[in-house]
């Protein structure tokens, strides 16, 4: 197992598979990459990848892009990870392809799937989406809670005078569905940096309303030390990132660009390991150094220092 020399395992597999996407939101991270070529990684280089993660005892995967579901070959993929028998392998997507692929994706063995939903609200999801296809990921959700793909994850990042006035109703929905709801912390990456003062809205208080109402709290070690709040039926994690040494002390993660980099930390581009020449040469030892390489890179970005905190 690749463990960092702040003594954290590293676990988790998040891989971009593109760098395309069919909506165009106006908050959109980019996974925190400079984006600007078109290109995916070959299904033979992310096989490699997946043999190589499995062999340093990484076991759970998440796809993301741009848009996973974008890509041809995306049953195939979830099926790689599938036959290398990873212990979890989960999807993050807009949702407006998922309906129609869902069960094809469970049946390669897909476990989970984490469905982005920035409104409840038509004609608000069109103005932040850019397109009006809030019916098609409505359906999707219902689609993929009917195939089981236990827990759906709904992804709504809380921005400040757009969507904000929908958080109870996000918790409703939530209530009456059989969904995680993950209130989300906008961060200052991608299309955000230049919108984040503007959209940013700090959840702390909501955190302390939920604190008051569960009936319960479990707290996921392998997910940051993330907190899930239970209130009636609904099942609420707040996801604060930014500013938060306990978030980047228990992260297990290490993520995979869509253009074949190895990236120790989602807020961080300067720090880059490159796979290209040893996925080129199908060279497994030079893809293993690479992830060591990696995981010797790897540092918290917000860590605290005497009773304040400091960002790398």
């Amino acid at each position: 197992m690749l463990i960092d020399r702040f003594g954290r395992p590293i676990k988790s597999l998040r891989i971009s598979l593109t760098d395309k996407c069919n909506l165009k939101c106006i908050y959109c991270h980019r996974e925190g990459e400079d984006r600007g070529e078109n290109y995916e990684l070959a299904i033979e280089d992310i096989q490699l990848i997946a043999e190589v993660s499995k062999h340093l005892e990484i076991d759970r995967v998440k796809f993301t892009g741009g848009e996973p579901l974008l890509r041809h070959d995306i049953v195939k993929i979830v099926k790689i990870f599938s036959e290398l028998e990873f212990e979890d392998i989960s999807l993050t997507t807009n949702g407006v392809l998922i309906a129609d692929k869902v069960l094809k994706l469970k049946d390669a063995g897909l476990k989970r799937v984490n469905i982005n939903l920035p409104s409840f609200r038509r004609d608000r999801y069109l103005k932040i989406t850019g397109l009006d296809l809030f019916m098609n990921v409505m359906v999707g959700i219902r689609e993929a809670i009917n195939a089981k793909l236990h827990p759906v994850k709904i992804n709504f990042v809380v921005l400040k005078d757009v969507n904000s006035d929908e958080i109870n109703e996000a918790i409703e929905f939530a209530n009456e569905n059989e969904v995680i709801l993950q209130l989300i912390e906008l961060e200052p990456l991608g299309l955000a940096i230049d919108k984040y003062h503007k959209l940013y809205y700090p959840l702390n208080n909501i955190e302390l309303k939920l604190l008051k109402k569960a009936r319960d709290i479990i707290v996921r070690k392998n997910m940051h030390a993330r907190r899930q709040f239970i209130v009636n039926n609904a099942c609420i994690e707040i996801v604060k990132p930014m500013h938060n040494p306990e978030f980047c002390a228990h992260c297990t993660r290490i993520r995979v660009t869509y253009d074949g980099k190895i990236k120790p930390c989602l807020m961080r581009n300067d720090n880059l390991v490159d796979l290209n020449k040893a996925l080129k040469a199908k060279s497994k030892n030079d893809i293993i150094k690479a992830f060591r390489e990696a995981a010797k890179l790897r540092e918290p970005f917000f860590i605290m220092k005497g009773e304040c905190f400091i960002s790398r």
